[in-house]
């Protein structure tokens, strides 16, 4: 029988696979002492369901390292969409791209949060919240900016 990672059985643990160049094969590097007859586990790398679905045959039952990417943007039909585009720039955060929904307790990143934040955004919050017509230097502007997040993130 020709052993094949893929029948082997998944444990999430540490990266137990590479390909050695030099030697022109796959070798697996046990991270524990096995007994004679025991059974093998090998990590295959922090991976969503899906690609573990697709390249080796499988789903874990409980993968911590799965994810759902979201395509998320600002769209041009959006009336407020310039000043959107320009809040989300200023936080450093794309109007447009892909997002994750991560496994666990914390679905949902600060990254992600923020956009959806920005991305609900109505008239009066906008108003409310970024300062178009104060003038005022880079650095009072993002004092303002940070707490007026802090204050969005409360309620």
């Amino acid at each position: 029988m020709l052993f094949s990672p893929n029948i082997s059985n998944y444990e999430p643990f540490q990266l137990s696979t590479d390909f050695d160049t030099e030697k022109d094969r796959s070798e697996c590097v046990a991270w524990r002492r096995f007994s004679a007859g025991e059974q093998i586990f090998i990590f295959y790398g922090a991976r969503p369901n899906c690609e573990f679905l697709v390249h080796n045959g499988f789903v874990p039952p409980e993968n911590e390292y799965d994810t759902l990417a979201l395509r998320l943007g600002i769209s041009h039909a959006d009336p407020l969409g310039a000043r959107k585009k320009a809040l989300l720039d200023v936080l450093g955060l794309p109007f447009s791209g892909e997002f994750l929904l991560c496994a666990g307790a914390e679905p949902v990143d600060s990254k992600l949060r923020t956009f959806l934040r920005v991305f609900s955004m109505t008239e009066g919050t906008l108003k409310g919240f970024w300062p178009f017509s104060v003038k005022m230097n880079s650095m009072q502007f993002y004092s303002l900016l940070f707490k007026k997040f802090i204050i969005l993130f409360m309620q």
